[in-house]
This record gives C-alpha cells, sequence and structure tokens, in this order.
C-alpha cells in the first residue's frame, strides 16, 4: 500500500482474459511473512503481431526452388499472411508489421508490438543451406534475463515456444537441432528483446 514505500507495476501485456490472481508475499527480517492476494479480471482479446522477417531492400537468404531463385523475405510473407487469416478468423487481434514488400527497422518492429501492447509476438525466417538434404523447423525465444527481459517473460516465452513447437511437428516439420538453435541467442535478437 501508499505506506510501504515500495510499488509494482504491472504491465498490461502480462493480463491475460479472465481472473488474473496477483499474490504478493513480504518476508520481514524477523521472520515475519505476510501474503496479499489479489484479483485482477480482464476482458481483454489477444494482441498478436506477426512480424514477416526481412522485406524491401533485405531479401534475407537465397536458394534455388525447381531452378528458380527464391528469397526468404517472400516466404516469410507468405507464411504469416496465412498465420494471420487463421488467427483473424479465430478471433484475435492480429497485427502486421509488413503486409507487403517492404523493409522495416528491427527496432520498429518491436516498437510496433510494444505500441500494441501486444501479448504475442511471432517473426518468420527461412533459412537456406548448401544441404539440399537439410529440413526442419526450429522456435528462437528469450532464454536468458536481461534488463529487458524479465525471469517470468522467459518462462511464458518458454511455454509458448514448446506449444508452437510441438504444433509444427504435429503438422508434419521435422525438429531441427531438437527445436531450439543453440548457436544463436535468443536475448541479443532485437525483436525478442
Amino acid at each position: 500500500n501508499k505506506n510501504t514505500g515500495y510499488s509494482y507495476v504491472i504491465k498490461r501485456n502480462n493480463l491475460f482474459p479472465g481472473e488474473n490472481k496477483i499474490v504478493v508475499e513480504v518476508n520481514g527480517n524477523n521472520g515475519e511473512k505476510l501474503t496479499y492476494t489479489k484479483i485482477i479480471n480482464v476482458n481483454k482479446k489477444p494482441v498478436i503481431v506477426i512480424d514477416p522477417g526481412h522485406g524491401g531492400k533485405d531479401s534475407g537468404a537465397s536458394g534455388m526452388f525447381n531452378g528458380i531463385k527464391v528469397s526468404e523475405k517472400t516466404y516469410a510473407l507468405a507464411f504469416a499472411t496465412e498465420l494471420n487469416k487463421v488467427l483473424s478468423a479465430s478471433g484475435f487481434t492480429t497485427i502486421m508489421t509488413r503486409a507487403d514488400d517492404r523493409f522495416i527497422e528491427l527496432s520498429d518492429r518491436a516498437t510496433i508490438a510494444n505500441n500494441n501492447h501486444a501479448d504475442l509476438f511471432f517473426s518468420f525466417h527461412h533459412d537456406s543451406s548448401s544441404n539440399a538434404s537439410a529440413k526442419g523447423a526450429f522456435v528462437i525465444y528469450p532464454s536468458a534475463k536481461t534488463k529487458s527481459i524479465s525471469e517470468s517473460i522467459i518462462s511464458e516465452s518458454a511455454d509458448v515456444a514448446e506449444y508452437v513447437k510441438k504444433s509444427m511437428l504435429d503438422m508434419g516439420f521435422t525438429s531441427r537441432r531438437n527445436g531450439t538453435d543453440q548457436s544463436i541467442s535468443g536475448y541479443t535478437l532485437a525483436v525478442l528483446r
């Protein structure tokens, strides 16, 4: 309360539709422990930002498909557009960072999500390889605590990533590098910070 001199701000995108139970435990120096519980009901419709990677001057990875040169930006947009259709039809509020072949700065992609209090942020990318048999899918998510990434964000992100990965495997994708790419740190990517 106002007499303690402490305050804690709960961001709107950390609350989900329905009943949210907030529990605060206070441990005194003398071993005394106090617990405060608050229920917050939210009638919020989840906001999902869908980010087709690359675009415009940034073509991303490129390769050959049936003798035709293809660019990552094209397929990232196609996958993101299909996800947008499905989620919109399911009643979610969706926002695309780009809906055509244009370049959007990484910081602007993150700003779009932050300004719209996004509950989820999906960024689509497609790798290329000189190995024609290379295939599979993996999910990168915030995995290390930083100034802008809390333990709760890591935990929630891991839960979502696990669900997304399972869904991809159920659709027939093969797992790449056991599902997460250990050579890329999730906290170093601008859109995850």
